[in-house]
Order: C-alpha cells, then structure tokens, then sequence
C-alpha cells in the first residue's frame, strides 16, 4: 500500500532571494489556520543528505534578528544568512505525492 507524504522542491530560477509557488502559498495558508501560534515557514540547510545538505522546514514565531523574510500573498517563509547561500536564486514549491 502506498503511504501519502509531501515534498519540497527546491529550482533555480530566481536570481536574488527566494521565491515561493502558488501551491506553497496556498499550503502556508492552509497549515496556518491550524497553526495559528507560529505563522512563519522556517527553511534551514544542515549537513546531511546524499548530497551533503539536509534541508528543514519548520514552524516559526517569527524572524530572528539576522533572518531574511520572503513573503508572496500574505505567506511568510523565513531563512538564515546561512542558509540562504544555499537556497539563494530557488523557488520553494509544494507537492503531494504518493511513496510506497
């Protein structure tokens, strides 16, 4: 039986900063109105991965003092100054896709 999951996928088409789909708007929005209390996405790159980098989303209050804030239609994402060296010219989409 196939198990249902969501993935991100990071292009690069921008040439500063981050952008965001409409399917990842539309996705803030909606995991928003259950998660009131953090309504910023957190996107950070760790060491890990097969490639070297592990990237994390997570839930937020808000930017710390040196974060950069994307916003596309009220959604916020919110990345470090490390980071965004990696993701910088990337367009953050959402998909739902079926793994077994």
């Amino acid at each position: 039986m196939a198990k249902r999951g969501y993935a991100v996928s990071l292009k690069k088409e921008v040439a500063h900063g981050v952008t965001m789909t409409e399917a990842c708007v539309e996705r803030i929005h909606k995991m928003n109105e259950r998660n009131s209390q953090q309504p910023y996405l957190r996107l950070t790159i760790g060491p890990g991965g097969c490639k070297g980098a592990k990237y994390d989303f997570d839930w937020t209050e808000g930017p710390g003092e040196s974060d950069h804030v994307f916003e596309k239609g009220g959604a916020r994402l919110v990345v470090d100054p490390t980071s965004l060296d990696t993701v910088k010219g990337s367009q953050i989409d959402f998909l739902y896709e079926m793994k077994g």
